[in-house]
């Protein structure tokens, strides 16, 4: 699959077009950035995961919520996590935490 992105600036009424800037990257076809859906189904896989293993949370991002909170991570801020699922994919989940109450 090849992925192709441009941006052009808007240029005034007496101005002429600047031109295009186009970027071009081969992308693999198991890259998670992919414009198609995943064919599989992330969440039973993340269900398969003990329930010990944050990854399992994935599809419950209230609960993910809960247990950084409970884990005592920094409220207000956002992280990403990289997940093994048990057939060797990786998914990558970002969770941002509510600021702290006043």
């Amino acid at each position: 699959m090849v992925v192709v992105g441009g941006c052009v600036d808007a240029a005034g009424p007496e101005a002429p077009d600047p031109p295009a800037a186009v970027t071009v990257r081969a992308v693999p076809p198991d890259d998670v950035r992919a414009v198609d859906p995943p064919e599989k189904d992330v969440c039973a896989l993340a269900a398969q995961l003990p329930g010990d293993n944050f990854c399992s949370l994935i599809c419950d991002p209230d609960l993910m919520t809960d247990q950084l909170i409970a884990d005592g991570w920094a409220m207000g801020t956002c992280y990403e996590f990289a997940c093994r699922l048990p057939d060797a994919s990786s998914v990558t989940v970002g969770v941002c935490l509510p600021p702290p109450p006043p």
